[in-house]
């Protein structure tokens, strides 16, 4: 136990070193900043459409005719796609400077970080990154669409002895009422015969071989409310399609001689990004020799084309200023 308690105790002198040392790496009165990098967040809408088949599913080829599908199927579809490039602090690239006293170096570090070309370690000029998810519970799409309900009356017959004048015992006969749960093919079948039903009906009154009388309006109400219980019933049988829409943004961070990227996938749907940077002229050289004293390192961005696709089908094309593709360059802050 001593053995353990002393490991731990060294562990944690040897951490509380690392920190301090890692701090005494920075000069003080310097100031710690980043080069800046973008950060292409691509903000997806999808159009999730979910197949959930009918409770009665298995008998739709005995009751009403033709197979249906049997399997859960969930695919999704891009409807719109934003590309929304933000500037963040890379933390692969930090420096210290130690701002002079004299001079104006302190106004131009600032002025270097009013146009992003360093930026402060801890600052995020991004968008939140959020998901959207919108869910189908299969029991709650079929429940209680059953037309005829869940229950049923069945009457039995039970035998009793009774003595009759003679003494003798005789079993009579005795009626037995009791409410039982349908069985799923008795529903299916209930709810064929509905179908069957409405679609004779439909046909008596578009015919007119019907004793009611429609006219106008009221015939269209009644047409129309015939085909949505059709619909619904079927539903039972041939299944339900659901459509919502969810949205989903990807955070791609380009790199350096890499111009493809995976953005992300949902379902059946895969996106991918290119990045395609154009080239840089070469800098002028200042012929003045340059001054003693702090300098300062930032990026200059470079502009790159980027699209978004799905498959070889560009869903949408922008250009966007990316820092850490361009160059970068120092600049002495006292003169």
């Amino acid at each position: 136990m001593k053995k353990l308690l002393s490991i731990a105790a060294a562990m944690m002198l040897l951490a509380g070193a690392q920190t301090a040392n890692a701090q005494s790496q920075i000069p003080q009165g310097s100031v710690l900043y980043a080069l800046p990098q973008t950060v292409i967040n691509v903000q997806v809408t999808f159009e999730k459409s979910e197949f959930t088949p009918g409770p009665y599913a298995r008998y739709a080829q005995k009751y009403l005719g033709s197979q249906p599908k049997t399997a859960s199927e969930t695919r999704y579809a891009v409807k719109a796609v934003k590309v929304v490039p933000t500037v963040e602090a890379d933390p692969s690239s930090r420096y210290t400077v130690a701002i002079p006293e004299k001079g104006n170096g302190g106004l131009n570090f600032l002025s270097f970080c009013r146009q992003g070309l360093i930026a402060i370690p801890d600052s995020f000029a991004g968008v939140p990154v959020a998901t959207t998810f919108s869910t189908t519970d299969p029991e709650d799409i079929f429940r209680g669409q059953d037309p005829l309900g869940n229950l049923a009356t069945v009457n039995t017959t039970l035998y009793k002895s009774v003595q009759n004048e003679n003494g003798d015992y005789e079993k009579v006969p005795v009626q037995q009422s009791q409410t039982v749960e349908k069985s799923l093919e008795k529903k299916a079948e209930e709810t064929a015969n509905i179908i069957l039903n409405l679609r004779q009906k439909r046909l008596d009154i578009i015919t007119g071989d019907t004793d009611a009388t429609f006219s106008g309006e009221a015939m269209q109400s009644a047409l129309n409310e015939m085909a949505r219980l059709e619909e619904q019933y079927m539903g039972l049988f041939y299944g339900v399609s659901v459509k919502t829409e969810e949205v989903r943004t990807f955070a791609v961070v380009p790199r350096s001689g890499v111009k493809n990227y995976t953005v992300g996938k949902m379902g059946n749907t895969s996106l991918s990004m290119e990045v395609a940077a154009e080239p840089l002229t070469a800098p002028m050289l200042d012929s003045s020799k340059g001054k003693s004293g702090a300098i300062i390192y930032y990026r200059v961005p470079a502009t790159a084309t980027c699209r978004v696709m799905e498959g070889g089908k560009i869903l949408t094309e922008s250009r966007v200023l990316v820092y850490q593709l361009g160059d970068k360059v120092s600049f002495p802050l006292s003169y």
